[in-house]
């Protein structure tokens, strides 16, 4: 399968005709053809790659994943079309220990913080406290 993109031609890994570069296979570099399309924000092309089955969990040599990426750079869109594929994994982080909410705090996004805060599975354990367990009783005591 070929698909053309402007210049670009990318192709998928086809067992017949031998081994080929795959979408998630890392340049030199370490950043997938994914990775460089969200960094330049290529809404295109991150589509493309996407349709194709891009491994949006892949990371770099310094951990980043392309949700890591569309996030420092401020891509809102990219960002959504990622979270929007079932397998996102938005509690990877990188070699610093960062998060892709981490980064995008960092980079002051806030709009695509919100968004993966909203994500984010945050269970709250919660039981009332019984009057004896208040905070007014227990500095009433002291």
């Amino acid at each position: 399968m070929q698909l053309r993109l402007d210049d670009t031609t990318l192709e998928r890994n086809n067992e017949e005709e031998g081994p080929r570069t795959k979408l998630g296979d890392p340049p030199a570099a370490g950043q997938t053809a994914l990775m460089l399309a969200v960094s330049h924000g290529r809404v295109d092309v991150v589509k493309a790659l996407l349709a194709c089955e891009a491994d949006v969990n892949v990371q770099d040599d310094d951990g980043s994943t392309a949700l890591m990426c569309a996030c420092e750079h401020g891509h809102k869109e990219i960002t959504g079309l990622l979270l929007a594929v079932p397998s996102c994994d938005i509690s990877l982080t990188d070699r610093d220990g960062s998060t892709a909410l981490m980064v995008a705090l960092d980079a002051g996004q806030s709009e695509i913080a919100s968004m993966l805060y909203s994500r984010m599975n945050i269970k709250c354990s919660f039981a009332p406290m019984s009057d004896d367990e208040s905070p007014a009783s227990s500095s009433a005591e002291e």
